[in-house]
């Protein structure tokens, strides 16, 4: 999943959400704070106009008594009075803080009360009365400290929460996404094998992943209409020319019984030589477009691949002791079964058999292989001859590919085609190896 390009867009979708979820938080916490320490100023200030007031009206004694009310005695609150020379009047502290001086806003300061005790932080605020004297009241900072922490941790356990919740969604989302991504892919790699009649799965069309899957599907519906169009016009031109092809032979070879005189036998003979290349090249390519067309995969039956291997090793067997060459045939110990058609599955390995043996060295061996994996198994032929180079190799799979040098040997250059068809009706490939030297060409057959 790190390669993943849904993940990573997910990831980048994460970053910014808790890029903009932390900017948030913080605007939150700044503007919760000032909030509270607004509060807490409005709340010295109307302590401060109103012991201002009780002064005016009642002097010294009335602020003393205003203040007692409101809990000056628990130490949560201060205030102090003190004259034009700055003598104690009344109040809780012991005297006017040095600090201070004589300026009229908010102020924090950390202060003792005049019992003593460990200074605690206050929020300050002055004021000049009317006989020339001055006012300090103040407010403890502990409900506001205590606020302001268990508003940082409620926003620290956020950001703990945040990130390990969004890398879950994150996790979830990418799962989600691949898995619809991947059954689309599925689909495809399963049509890209030859099975046409596969389609997307969808629900009701709205979701983009539904509007995407059935554009998917008509598009795929009209492959195959094409595909089996194409494939019904193959067959059809096969099959209808094969019938004049052997009218031609049978009368080539009744004229040849009577001919008379050498240059005519000659040229009958090479007649009926070109007809029967012409017919083994309709039957390859009726033969090629059944299996690219994916016909016969409803009548897949358990076949077992070492037995496969080990008949046509027993019948070509003698015809490689026939050119001085020997069949090596490797095969598991158990039985290698896989769903496929035995037929298919048997042209495709003479096929190969019969390369190697064509284009294989005199006097060395052919290694005919068996081998199986989790998920598919193979079938290899390996010979000694002089190999394909790496540049030409996807030039001999294709349709009548015929390398130079095998230009004047027999065929119709269809074999390999064949058999890469065959593979891909399996769910499989075909690959086309260095055996150093030599050729070694791997069917690959899925097993699932």
């Amino acid at each position: 999943m790190r390669r993943s390009t849904t993940l990573h867009f997910i990831v980048l979708h994460l970053v910014a959400s808790l890029v903009t979820a932390g900017g948030v938080l913080l605007f939150t916490w700044a503007t919760t704070d000032r909030l509270l320490v607004t509060e807490l100023q409005d709340i010295v200030a109307t302590d401060r106009d109103a012991l201002v007031a009780a002064h005016a009206g009642g002097g010294a004694i009335a602020v003393r008594r205003r203040m007692l009310e409101r809990g000056a005695a628990g130490g949560h609150r201060i205030f102090l009075i003190v004259d034009p020379g700055e003598q104690v009047v009344t109040g809780n502290l012991s005297g006017w803080p040095a600090a201070l001086g004589g300026r009229e806003r908010w102020q924090v300061r950390r202060l003792a009360s005049a019992a003593g005790g460990t200074a605690r932080g206050y929020g300050i605020a002055t004021a000049t009365l009317g006989d020339g004297g001055r006012l300090l009241v103040g407010h403890d900072l502990d409900d506001l400290e205590r606020l302001q922490r268990q508003l940082e941790a409620a926003m620290a356990l956020a950001a703990l929460l945040a990130v390990p919740l969004g890398i879950g969604i994150a996790f979830l989302l990418t799962r989600l996404m691949n898995a619809r991504i991947g059954a689309i892919a599925a689909v495809a790699a399963r049509v890209a094998a030859g099975d046409l009649s596969r389609r997307i799965a969808t629900l009701d069309g709205r979701d983009p992943f539904d509007r995407l899957g059935t554009a998917l599907n008509a598009m795929l519906a009209r492959i195959e209409l094409l595909m089996t169009e194409l494939w019904t016009l193959a067959d059809s031109l096969a099959h209808d020319l094969r019938s004049p092809l052997g009218r031609i032979r049978s009368r080539a070879e009744r004229l040849l019984a009577r001919a008379d005189d050498e240059e005519s036998q000659h040229l009958l003979v090479d007649l009926l030589a070109e007809t029967e290349a012409l017919l083994k090249l309709l039957s390859a390519t009726l033969e090629v477009s059944r299996a690219e067309a994916g016909v016969g995969r409803d009548g897949f039956e358990a076949v077992d691949l070492a037995a496969l291997a080990s008949d046509l090793a027993e019948v070509y067997g003698p015809a490689a002791e026939d050119i001085g060459m020997h069949l090596d045939l490797d095969l598991p110990g158990s039985a290698v079964t896989i769903a496929g058609s035995p037929q298919l599955l048997a042209q495709a390995l003479a096929n190969l058999i019969e390369n190697a043996l064509r284009y294989g060295r005199a006097g060395g061996s052919i290694r005919l292989a068996v081998a199986v994996a989790p998920d598919h198994a193979t079938l290899s032929v390996a010979d000694r001859g002089p190999g394909i180079p790496a540049e030409r190799r996807a030039e001999a799979l294709r349709k009548f590919g015929r390398l130079d040098p095998a230009r004047s040997e027999g065929g119709v250059g269809l074999g390999l085609t064949l058999v890469a068809a065959v593979a891909r009706l399996h769910g499989g490939a075909l690959r086309l190896e260095d055996n150093a030297p030599g050729l070694r060409a791997v069917l690959i057959l899925a097993r699932g």
